[in-house]
C-alpha cells in the first residue's frame, strides 16, 4: 500500500480540494464543519479501499486520461462504482453511500480529472423505524454497556443529531455556566449543552437531564477527557439498532435508531407543552436568526430574549415526561 499519512491535508491535491470547498461554502469556519470532517473521512476511506495516496490517485487518474485505450482511460469510474458496491456490501444508508460518492467526484473534479458517466447514487429513506416510549428506553438502558447507555441517555435528553454529539467535548463551553465538566462538578442540572452551528452561526441551545447526567458521572468516572463519545457514527447506529431489538422493544424491520431518540425527544416535549420553536432549537433544527435571536440571549449576544436560565427552567418543567426513573 502507498503511504497514507493521518492528516491528508499534507496532500497538495487535498489542499486544493478543501480551498475549493472552503470558496463555495457558506460556514462561517469551514476547517471546523461537518462537511470538511466527511469530506476527509470519506477521501481517507477510499483511499484506504484502494491502498494508495490522494496525490498518488490524481497522478494516476492523470496518466489514464492520455491514454487511447477506453478501457485504461475510463479505469478510475470503474474504481468508484467498485467502490459504491463495495459500500453497499458494507450495508451503508442510501444517503450515506449518496454524500460519500458526490465527495469523492468532488475530489477528482478540484484536480480537473472529473470523473465521466459515474452519477452519484440517489440518496432517499426507505427505513422504518420505531419511535420509543419512555419504558422501552429503560428496558434498553438495562442491558447496554455504560458507553452506549451515556449516549442513549444523552441524545434522548437533548434531541441533538448524532454529529453534534459526536462533537461534544467536556471543556465544551457554555456561554452561561461555564465547561460541560465544570457544571458536572458544580452539580449544574439541567447541563446547558451550547453549539454553535457551523452553517449558519446560530446557536443550539440544549441540555443534560438527570438521566444523561447521573450515566455522564459513572462515564467520565472512568477517566475520559477531550472528546465525550469516541466511537463511530456507524456504531452507534449498529449498537443502538442491537440493543432494541435484544432487549425485546424493537424489530428489525422496525428498529429503534439514533434518529428514534432524537424523535422521542421530539414527541414528548412537545406533548409536555414546550413551545415547538423551543424544541427545534434544542435539537439544532434551524429555526432562522430572527426567531433564535428572540428566543434566547446567551452572553455576548446583542438583544433580548429568553435567557438560558429561563430556558433551563423550561426544560426542566417538561422533563418529568421523558425521565426514566418515573416508569
Amino acid at each position: 500500500m502507498k503511504t497514507l499519512v493521518e492528516n491528508l491535508l499534507v496532500y497538495e491535491t487535498v489542499k486544493r480540494w478543501i480551498q475549493k470547498l472552503t470558496y463555495k461554502s457558506k460556514s462561517m469556519d469551514f476547517s471546523q464543519s461537518q462537511t470538511q470532517r466527511a469530506a476527509l473521512f470519506w477521501l481517507k476511506n477510499y483511499c484506504k479501499y484502494l491502498g494508495t495516496n490522494p496525490d498518488t490517485l490524481i497522478n494516476q487518474r492523470t496518466t489514464d486520461l492520455e491514454n487511447a485505450n477506453q478501457l485504461v482511460k475510463r479505469k478510475h469510474e470503474e474504481l468508484v462504482e467498485g467502490y459504491i458496491i463495495h459500500l453497499k456490501n458494507e450495508d451503508y444508508s442510501p444517503n450515506t453511500i449518496a454524500t460519500a460518492t458526490g465527495l469523492i467526484r468532488s475530489f477528482y473534479k478540484s484536480s480537473y480529472v472529473g470523473l465521466i458517466e459515474v452519477k452519484t447514487p440517489r440518496s432517499y429513506n426507505i427505513r422504518a423505524f420505531k419511535v420509543p416510549t419512555v419504558k422501552d428506553i429503560k428496558k434498553m438502558c438495562a442491558i447496554a454497556d455504560l458507553p452506549i447507555k451515556t449516549w442513549m441517555l444523552c441524545q434522548k435528553d437533548c434531541g441533538l443529531g448524532n454529529t453534534d454529539l459526536l462533537s461534544l467535548a467536556t471543556n465544551n463551553l457554555s456561554s452561561e455556566y461555564g465547561t460541560i465538566k465544570t457544571q458536572l462538578k458544580k452539580g449544574i442540572v439541567p447541563v446547558h449543552v451550547e453549539v454553535r452551528r457551523q452553517k449558519t452561526g446560530e446557536r443550539t441551545h440544549s441540555f443534560f437531564g438527570p438521566n444523561s447526567i447521573e450515566a455522564l458521572h459513572a462515564y467520565l468516572d472512568e477517566g475520559i477527557n477531550g472528546r465525550i463519545f469516541r466511537m463511530s457514527m456507524r456504531s452507534i447506529q449498529q449498537k443502538v439498532k442491537a440493543i432494541g431489538i435484544k432487549s425485546k422493544v424493537a424489530t428489525n424491520a422496525v428498529p429503534v435508531t439514533s434518529y428514534s431518540l432524537r424523535k422521542h425527544f421530539n414527541t414528548y416535549m412537545k406533548l409536555a407543552g414546550v413551545n415547538e420553536a423551543i424544541v427545534e432549537l434544542m435539537m439544532g433544527h434551524s429555526i432562522g436568526k430572527v426567531r433564535s435571536a428572540y428566543l434566547v440571549t446567551g452572553s455576548g449576544d446583542v438583544g433580548t430574549g429568553i435567557p438560558v436560565s429561563k430556558l433551563a427552567e423550561i426544560y426542566m418543567q417538561a422533563y418529568e415526561t421523558i425521565d426514566i426513573t418515573k416508569v
